[in-house]
């Protein structure tokens, strides 16, 4: 998979979606946005998603077993800004935020192109 990929991006702040969904284009993926846990799951159940981008919101636990209910091919990035109050034993990486957009892109691809494990930035 390549920057033809599909990522969903759920975040409950209009100015981190606005953004990571510029950055994301530009790198040419396609990318769907979602601000809350059941917007992110009925995208979910009706479109191919690759990799879904999650901040630690109300309803993260639900997508994740919906992710995975979809697809054991969906990967999961998790974005949070304390990861050492995160378990992520259903998820293919975490990242801490902030995160610059090379970082951002590189942690997509690597996460995109792993087949299995967590990593964490």
């Amino acid at each position: 998979m390549g920057a033809s990929a599909t990522i969903l991006c759920v975040d409950d702040e209009p100015s981190i979606l606005f953004s990571t969904n510029a950055i994301l284009a530009r790198a040419g993926y396609e990318v769907l946005t979602a601000a809350d846990a059941d917007t992110g799951i009925e995208l979910l159940k009706s479109r191919r998603i690759d990799l879904v981008l999650l901040d630690s919101l109300p309803g993260r636990d639900n997508l994740i077993v919906e992710a995975r209910r979809a697809s054991q091919a969906v990967k999961l990035l998790l974005c949070t800004g304390d990861p050492s109050k995160v378990d992520f034993p259903n998820v293919d990486a975490v990242v801490c935020k902030p995160i610059a957009p090379p970082d951002l892109l590189r942690l997509i691809a690597e996460t995109l192109g792993s087949q299995n494990g967590v990593s964490r930035s």
